[in-house]
């Protein structure tokens, strides 16, 4: 962020693991009675979304995952899902990271960008929407 022109003009809203408990498609993923406890969490990240528009005008949300998540490995039941390979790692943050972007560009029609740090910090690009 201070290589772009974003230094110091923008909002952090962190949630361990955000886009996994806010999914609405992943919830038979999780270990039972997981997905409830933090299912507040989603409408906190929307009234954020929501205040950050009236307040600052955004126009776009990026969505950061890393490897190594323990909300992934803590939270999800490793008998339906595979977080063992880097690549399956991988997938599942993209698959919920993209789902979470959609919402968003559907419900506040926000360029979205979704994004992964691996372990050294390097950062790849995963998905994008834009309106333009």
């Amino acid at each position: 962020v201070s290589q772009s022109r974003y230094a110091n003009r923008y909002d952090h809203f962190i949630l361990a693991g955000t886009s996994l408990l806010t999914t609405e498609k992943g919830r038979h993923l999780f270990m039972e009675g997981t997905f409830e406890k933090y299912a507040h969490w989603g409408k906190a990240l929307y009234d954020h979304i929501d205040l950050a528009i009236k307040l600052h005008h955004i126009k776009d949300v990026y969505i950061v995952e890393h490897e190594d998540c323990g909300a992934y490995t803590n939270l999800l039941d490793t008998s339906k899902i595979d977080l063992s390979e880097k690549s399956s790692e991988i997938k599942c943050h993209k698959d919920f990271a993209v789902e979470l972007a959609e919402r968003i560009f559907r419900d506040f029609h926000l360029n979205t960008h979704c994004f992964i740090i691996d372990l050294r910090g390097n950062v790849t690009l995963l998905d994008t929407k834009s309106k333009f």
